[in-house]
């Protein structure tokens, strides 16, 4: 039988652009205001220490008035072979499941070739605002879903304020040169930021090139949950 391919309805659309009115409306209201950085330092810590033990650093997040921040330990033998356990696992469960076997060993292959190089601390890094961004593609696929007529709304409100943050942000590491001190020493000058870590490690130090490409990342997002959705039973 051909697949069904979802698509966007009269409700749907309705629903986008309510959330998308509500985003624009609330945005510079003082309490939201208040309300969506203690919510994406929160989302942004757990980015870093959920990648930190997927590659064998130990993670730990802790908050305080002014921020969040991340303490990594050194890769850790015991962590990895509990990780490569579970891929054994895994490829014995799937064994006789050929798609899924084949997408568990070409992700056992990528992974094997991230997690003992530099590229692994780099996504550790990059996974602070990069799950900032999966969960505001995943409130907009909720959205998208129309599952309730007062939460998706909400759901798409706050996607898309997640987004308008993110491109903030992004701009303003690009062209606010004192945004960018602030930024890149962080805490009285103790620590860098995310960014201007892999500015100086992978673009000579140019920290708008960084905040480019997280631009093109933030486009991608609502794109994907998009796809997602239309494509979710293919």
């Amino acid at each position: 039988m051909p697949s069904h391919r979802h698509t966007l309805n009269k409700s749907t659309w309705i629903t986008i652009s309510t959330g998308l009115i509500l985003t624009i409306v609330t945005y510079h209201i003082l309490p939201f205001q208040s309300l969506l950085p203690p919510l994406l330092t929160i989302t942004h810590e757990i980015g870093h220490t959920i990648t930190g033990w997927l590659f064998g650093y130990p993670s730990f997040p802790s908050f305080k008035q002014e921020g969040g921040m991340t303490l990594h330990h050194p890769q850790n033998p015991v962590v990895l072979l509990g990780i490569y356990l579970s891929f054994v696992i895994l490829l014995s469960i799937f064994r006789h499941k050929h798609l899924s076997l084949w997408i568990l060993l070409i992700t056992l292959g990528g992974y094997s070739a991230i997690v003992f190089t530099s590229l692994s601390k780099a996504l550790v890094l990059i996974m602070g605002h990069g799950m900032e961004l999966l969960l505001a593609g995943y409130l907009l696929y909720l959205a998208l879903t129309n599952f309730s007529q007062w939460l998706c709304p909400l759901f798409a409100m706050l996607g898309f304020s997640i987004l308008l943050y993110d491109f903030s942000f992004a701009y303003k590491l690009m062209y606010d040169t004192t945004y960018q001190m602030i930024y890149t020493y962080q805490q009285g000058g103790k620590n860098l930021g995310d960014f201007s870590q892999l500015a100086q490690t992978y673009f000579d130090g140019n920290l708008s090139t960084v905040a480019n490409l997280f631009i093109w990342y933030c486009c991608l997002t609502p794109i994907l949950s998009y796809m997602l959705f239309c494509y979710q039973n293919e």
